[in-house]
């Protein structure tokens, strides 16, 4: 199955989502309009196959965890490991 891709923009919008940001702070914050950052949202839902924001913001943290899981040293990694006891 082939992961879709969101825009640079699109992600952004999405991590707003996921702190609990409006479509009117996100637009303020990103410097867009607010039919600009509904039309994001709209499209980062349909992309990911998502029924709400909830969704969105779900994906937006996991995601921001994957990746900074993926630029952590390898010491890093024992660490987490040992913390989950694996």
């Amino acid at each position: 199955m082939k992961i879709p891709k969101l825009t640079s923009r699109e992600f952004e919008v999405a991590m707003a989502v996921s702190r609990d940001l409006s479509n009117s702070e996100i637009a303020r914050e990103l410097k867009i309009s607010v039919y600009t950052v509904g039309n994001h949202v709209s499209s980062i839902i349909a992309k990911l196959r998502l029924s709400s924001r909830a969704g969105i913001a779900r994906e937006a943290v996991a995601a921001d965890i994957l990746s900074r899981l993926a630029s952590t040293g390898e010491s890093e990694l024992k660490y987490i490991d040992s913390v989950n006891g694996d």
